[in-house]
């Protein structure tokens, strides 16, 4: 498997794990490994059109990056506003400090994230 290969299967397997804490109701394990899944997704797509990707984790950014490379990134550019803030809020008390994640809440990161891993899928079908 290629590079890009190997970061969409990490971004698969992640979403994964957001389903699995999501049936746990395990709120905030959910939101993060959701914004996880989205970010390698993204970065899948970056590698596979050999761009470098840059240590970041805002998804915001990064699909900028992909829309300058493919316009139908503009797709899911709603998606990644709403799991953007997962990445900090999520993992550190101090971010969010009095922050409380919904059952609502945590099934529309999953549902963001799955629309991003399906967009990028199919946008790497359709361009390999």
């Amino acid at each position: 498997m290629d590079k890009a290969g190997n970061w969409f299967k990490q971004a698969e397997e992640d979403l994964l794990w957001a389903k699995a804490s999501l049936k746990e109701r395990i709120w905030r394990g959910a939101c993060f490994a959701a914004q996880q899944s989205a970010e390698k997704a993204l970065k899948a797509f970056l590698i596979s059109k050999e761009v470098r990707v840059a240590k970041i984790h805002d998804l915001v950014t990064l699909n900028q990056r992909c829309f300058n490379l493919e316009p139908r990134f503009s797709e899911i550019e709603e998606a990644c506003n709403i799991l953007s803030p997962y990445y900090l809020s999520s993992r550190y008390p101090d971010v969010a400090q009095f922050e409380e994640y919904s059952e609502n809440q945590t099934k529309n990161a999953a549902d963001q994230a799955i629309k991003i891993v399906d967009f990028v899928k199919s946008v790497l079908i359709v361009n390999d």
